[in-house]
């Protein structure tokens, strides 16, 4: 018997890796893979046998339709006709009902969530509509997907009023005769000044707050130099204009991934290494060289449903969870939250000042990881950021360039240049060649 080949899959895994984790896979080179929920939300790895730990995704209990899913990546076309499903019970709380998942009629009915909550939490929304913030009996994720709700509804009331804008949400709850919530979000959006056009660049900030910081800019738009955002970017200008987002949009109240204000000092840096293109394992690198010289302490997982920390010991666990943290960091705050501040705030700057004179949008820097718009055509190609970057640092005599813009790549030069055994391979291969 041959070595048995083992990987790994996660939805925080660079993309270049995945990317060749997933093709070892089907070419059969890897003989098992170990992942998490990334294969229940459509990654394309199908498998002759698929073992299912337990019934949770995360800590959500399966509902059929995520058991079918992923019942249907058993099963390889081309190698066979049928595949095998293994649910393994860990525990007697388990597959309780299993039954239910199991049945071959089950009807599996797909409900907008939205018109779910609607039906099912209408008066806490009204509460949040009349800015109650004493909502009872729910997770912080529940009062946050209710204010999002009441805000979507706090937009579409505006938006029927300005442009007849055709609002689902409107409409059922006019059919349902619930008229006076709508009622209630005209009446609590008082004057809107923050154009439509800027409102539908993010309908998850609260109308109030985009109303506030839109008035704000409005009142310095004879200086644009005082509301612009630079061109350089440096780790002082980041972290003066996160502090500056921070108190515009009531951060400490809307966003609950800021413990403290103190935060926004490491994400300027990693904001900094981000936008200027610094590679993620010289980030982490210098990440790994900051933890071992300060004696920083880590959090590790939880304990008793508290945090757990661990003084970093630059031990294997310790850097895999280190590697974890910042890529979750770059994905979920940099090219998440903070892509969605700054575009707002663009498009606020587009309607102020003219879109000639907004100057520069960070949320494109934050969404591609580099200020340089050759390494970011590259991407919009499919590449990855690593890719693109190292097609940039070692292939750039096969690029056509002139000015600021790419013309053309000289495929045959790069295709006879590039090395076959080195990782970017594969990924620049497939998507140029």
């Amino acid at each position: 018997m041959g070595r048995i080949r083992i990987g790994y899959h996660f939805g925080n895994l660079p993309q270049i890796i995945r990317n060749k984790v997933e093709g070892l896979f089907k070419e059969r080179e890897i003989n098992f893979v170990f992942c998490t929920s990334t294969l229940l939300e459509g990654v394309n790895l199908p498998a002759k046998n698929v073992f299912i730990l337990n019934n949770k995704n995360g800590r959500s209990t399966f509902q059929p339709i995520d058991f079918w899913n992923l019942a249907g990546r058993a099963g390889r076309l081309k190698h066979e006709l049928s595949g095998n499903i293994i649910c393994l019970k860990e525990t007697d709380k388990d597959w309780k009902k299993h039954e239910v998942l199991l049945e071959a009629e089950v009807e599996i009915k797909l409900n907008p969530s939205v018109e779910n909550y609607i039906d099912r939490k209408l008066k806490k929304i009204e509460q949040i509509l009349n800015e109650n913030s004493e909502i009872k009996g729910e997770t912080e994720t529940m009062k946050e997907i209710l204010e999002y709700i009441a805000n979507i509804i706090s937009i579409d009331t505006l938006e029927i009023e300005r442009a007849n804008y055709n609002s689902e949400i409107i409409k059922k709850l006019i059919a349902e005769n619930k008229e006076a919530i709508i009622e209630l979000a005209r009446k609590k959006n008082g004057k809107v000044e923050v154009p439509s056009s800027v409102l539908n660049t993010n309908n998850s900030i609260k109308l109030k707050i985009q109303n506030e910081v839109f008035i704000a800019l409005k009142k310095q738009a004879k200086n644009p130099s005082a509301i612009k955002l630079p061109s350089r970017v440096t780790y002082e200008i980041c972290q003066e204009w996160l502090h500056k987002f921070y108190s515009m949009f009531h951060w400490s109240t809307e966003e609950k991934r800021f413990k403290s204000e103190k935060q926004l000092d490491y994400f300027a840096v990693l904001m900094n290494q981000w936008i200027n293109g610094v590679s993620l394992s010289q980030i982490i690198n210098e990440s790994i060289a900051y933890y071992i010289r300060k004696g920083s302490t880590l959090m590790v997982g939880y304990k008793n449903g508290k945090p757990s920390y661990e003084l970093f010991d630059n031990s294997k666990q310790h850097i895999n969870v280190l590697i974890g943290n910042i890529i979750d960091d770059i994905e979920s705050v940099l090219r998440f939250l903070f892509e969605k501040y700054f575009n707002n705030y663009y498009a606020m700057l587009v309607e102020i000042l003219g879109e000639d004179n907004a100057g520069v949008n960070w949320a494109t820097f934050l969404e591609y990881g580099t200020q340089n718009t050759i390494v970011i055509t590259l991407q919009n190609y499919g590449l990855s950021r690593h890719s693109a970057d190292y097609i940039f640092k070692k292939y750039k005599d096969c690029l056509k360039i002139e000015g600021d813009k790419l013309i053309e790549i000289n495929i045959r030069r790069l295709k006879s240049r590039l090395n076959k055994e080195e990782i970017e391979y594969d990924e620049i291969s497939l998507i140029l060649f």
